[in-house]
C-alpha cells in the first residue's frame, strides 16, 4: 500500500515539473510591447502607430497557437485610419514566436484636417499666389484657390483659378482633377497716342471703300476709363471724318478686346473698323485693315497757344508728324481782351508769318519733337 501511494505521488511530482518548464504565453504588456514598432505599412503609405490595444485573445497551450486580435489607430500627414490585425504566436523550444501580423478587418480611411491636404497643394503650386482653399473633408474633395499672372507686351493679366482634388482612397492620396478660371482682369499699359496712314488706293474691308487720297487716324487710349478716343481726318485737308469715342470691351483672350467704330469720307461709303485690338511690340492691330504705331513724345509736334496780354487760349493740341509734315486745325476757341478785337493766330509772333483764322487746316514742315506756339493777334 505504501509503495502505490509513492508512486502516484511520483507521477504527479513528474506533471507538476513537466508543467513548469513549459513556456508561459506572453502577457498582454509584451505582446504590445512587440507589437507597437513605431510605424506600420499599409499599401503605400507608411503610417506612424499613434494606438494599439488587445480586443480579443485565444490561447491554446495544447496546439501551441496563441491568436491575439488588436485594433491599431495609425495616421500620416494624409490620412488616419482604425484597423483590426490577428496576430499569431507560435511555441517553440525557445518560447512563443510572432510568426504573421495579418489583417482581420480594414478600417475606413479618415481624411485628416485640412492642413494636410492644403500643404500638399501648396507645395504643387509653389510658383502661383495662393488665395485660399476649401477642404470637404465628408466628400473627400479640396477646393484650391489660387492667382497666376501672365505678362503680355503692354497688358498684364491676373487669373483667379480654382482647381480641384478629391481623394483616392486606394491610393491614399489626394489627385489632381481639373481646374477653371473663375475671374480674370487685365491691366492695359497703352496709355498715348497710336497713328496710323492708310495707303492710297487699298480697300480698307473687303471692298467697303477706296481711299482716294492718304489719310492719317490717331488712336488716343485711356486706359482707366477704357474709352480710346478716335480721331481720322486727311493729311491733305485736314478734314475730320470721324471724331469719337470707342469703348474697349474685354475679350476671351486676356488682353484681346473687341471694338467697332466707322467713319465718312465724303463721296464715298461708311467705312467700318472692326475686329480686334492685339498689342505688339510696336504695333496696335484694329481688324485686319488698320495699324496703328505708338507715337512717343519726340514723333510729336505740341501746338501750343498764347493768349498774349488776353485770356481764354485754347489748350494744347498734340499732333502726329508724318513723312516730317505736320499737319493740323487751329482751334477754333478765341480769347478775349477787354478793349481789343480778336484777329486770328499768328505762329511765334513772327511778322514773317501769316496770321491764321480759327479753324484753319496748317500742314507745316517742322522737326520732331517740337512746340509751335501761336499767339493771338488784337486790333485796338
Amino acid at each position: 500500500m505504501k509503495r502505490k501511494m509513492s508512486c502516484m505521488i511520483g507521477i504527479a511530482m513528474l506533471l507538476m515539473l513537466a508543467g513548469c518548464g513549459a513556456k508561459r504565453a506572453k502577457s498582454d504588456k509584451e505582446i504590445l510591447q512587440e507589437l507597437n514598432t513605431g510605424t506600420i505599412q499599409y499599401e503605400s503609405q507608411e503610417l506612424t502607430i499613434q494606438e494599439i490595444k488587445i480586443t480579443d485573445r485565444r490561447t491554446d497551450t495544447d496546439s501551441k497557437k496563441d491568436m491575439v486580435y488588436v485594433s491599431v489607430i495609425a495616421d500620416n500627414n494624409v490620412v488616419s485610419c482604425e484597423m483590426s490585425y490577428v496576430a499569431e504566436y507560435s511555441l517553440y523550444d525557445q518560447g512563443w514566436v510572432l510568426e504573421n501580423f495579418r489583417e482581420n478587418n480594414r478600417g475606413s480611411w479618415i481624411i485628416k484636417p485640412a492642413s494636410a491636404p492644403e500643404n500638399r497643394l501648396l507645395a504643387e503650386h509653389a510658383q502661383d499666389s495662393y488665395i485660399d482653399s476649401d477642404i470637404l473633408l465628408d466628400e473627400g474633395t479640396a477646393f484650391y484657390y489660387y492667382e497666376k499672372a501672365e505678362e503680355e507686351i503692354y497688358c498684364s493679366t491676373t487669373y483667379l483659378y480654382k482647381a480641384r482634388y478629391e481623394f483616392d482612397e486606394k491610393e491614399t492620396k489626394w489627385e489632381y482633377i481639373d481646374s477653371e478660371i473663375i475671374e480674370k482682369e487685365s491691366e492695359w499699359d497703352v496709355d498715348g497716342i497710336w497713328s496710323y496712314v492708310s495707303t492710297p488706293g487699298v480697300s480698307v474691308m473687303g471692298g467697303a471703300a477706296l481711299e482716294s487720297a492718304n489719310h492719317h487716324m490717331m488712336l488716343r487710349i485711356e486706359v482707366n476709363s477704357g474709352v480710346a478716343h478716335v480721331v481720322a481726318y486727311t493729311q491733305g485737308d485736314n478734314i475730320v471724318y470721324f471724331d469719337g469715342d470707342i469703348t474697349l470691351t474685354a475679350g476671351e483672350g486676356g488682353c484681346s478686346e473687341s471694338v467697332e467704330f466707322s467713319y465718312e469720307v465724303p463721296g464715298f461709303m461708311p467705312i467700318v473698323f472692326k475686329g480686334g485690338i492685339y498689342i505688339t511690340p510696336d504695333r496696335v492691330f484694329i481688324s485686319n485693315a488698320s495699324q496703328f504705331e505708338r507715337i512717343t513724345e519726340d514723333k510729336l509736334v505740341t501746338i501750343a497757344y498764347d493768349a498774349n496780354g488776353g485770356e481764354g487760349a485754347p489748350e494744347e493740341q498734340s499732333v502726329v508728324i508724318v513723312d516730317g509734315v505736320a499737319s493740323y486745325r487751329l482751334s477754333e476757341q478765341q480769347p478775349s481782351r477787354e478793349g481789343y478785337s480778336f484777329v486770328g493766330w499768328r505762329l511765334e509772333n513772327n511778322s514773317a508769318y501769316a496770321i491764321d483764322n480759327p479753324g484753319q487746316a496748317i500742314a507745316i514742315a517742322v522737326p520732331e519733337g517740337s512746340t509751335l506756339t501761336y499767339y493771338a493777334q488784337w486790333n485796338e
